[in-house]
């Protein structure tokens, strides 16, 4: 990523390796220019990234804040449907607009699995869950 961002960008990046501890610390102050970290949400839908950049969510390590941001999210917390996913979309584009993050990349799993296994769940945000595995006589 350093190389890419200096031809790309024009950006020259210093690496600082720091422990876990000590970055975890630096996040939540914002004593950083630019930090790489990874999110999984734990259920498929927008929410499960969207609601973490509120200004008041714990799990806001940008730091960002925006007001008409946070109405967006609590008003598609009191809708649904359509409407939901309208607000959703709004805010969204907001945050891209906006830009206090910058998506790197989307993690990528592949599953292959022989026709005669069953009930194989595959859940792209925490693995698989094997409990309802069964082979199917062939």
């Amino acid at each position: 990523m350093q190389q890419s961002y200096s031809k790309y960008f024009g950006v020259n990046v210093k690496i600082d390796q720091i422990t876990l501890k000590v970055m975890i610390d630096r996040m939540f102050k914002g004593d950083y220019s630019m930090l790489i970290i990874g999110y999984s949400g734990f259920y498929i839908d927008p929410m499960a990234y969207l609601e973490n950049f509120t200004s008041d969510s714990p799990m806001n390590t940008s730091l960002w804040g925006n007001p008409k941001y946070d109405q967006l999210i609590k008003k598609a917390l009191e809708a649904s449907g359509d409407e939901r996913m309208n607000y959703l979309y709004e805010a969204e584009k907001m945050l891209m607009d906006e830009m206090p993050i910058s998506p790197a990349y989307n993690r990528a799993y592949n599953f292959l699995t022989k026709p005669y296994v069953k009930g194989f769940e595959r859940n792209p945000f925490y693995g698989s869950d094997i409990n309802k595995v069964y082979i199917e006589k062939h």
